[in-house]
C-alpha cells in the first residue's frame, strides 16, 4: 500500500511530519520535539508518498510517522491510501 500525503496550508512555524525510523533507525521511546529521523515541513501542494506496507501485506516499520506539534498556524492536509492489488475478496 501506497500512502500520498499532500499538505493544504503553511504553517508558520512547526507541523512538521517526521518519519522517526526512516533509514533504519531505532524505535523512539517517545515522538515528543520529533528527536530523529527525516522531519518534512509543511508547506501548501507539498506531497509526500511512502509505502506503508511491506509486499507480503504487513505494515512496513520505517514508515512510522507522527505529526509533530503546530507551533504557530494552521495544519491543513489529506491523505489517500493506494493499493497496487486487491485488498479485499469484493475488490
Amino acid at each position: 500500500m501506497i500512502t500520498v500525503f499532500w499538505y493544504m496550508s503553511d504553517v508558520t512555524k512547526g507541523g512538521y511530519t517526521n518519519f522517526s525510523r526512516a533509514g533504519g533507525l531505532p524505535h523512539p521511546h517517545s515522538n515528543k520535539g520529533c528527536p530523529q529521523g527525516i522531519s518534512v515541513a509543511p508547506k501548501k501542494r507539498k506531497v509526500v508518498v511512502f509505502y506503508s506496507m511491506l509486499p507480503n501485506g504487513e505494515g512496513d516499520p520505517m514508515s512510522l510517522h507522527a505529526g509533530c506539534p503546530v507551533e504557530e498556524g494552521i495544519k491543513l492536509s489529506g491523505n489517500k491510501w493506494v493499493w497496487n492489488k486487491p485488498h479485499s475478496e469484493y475488490d
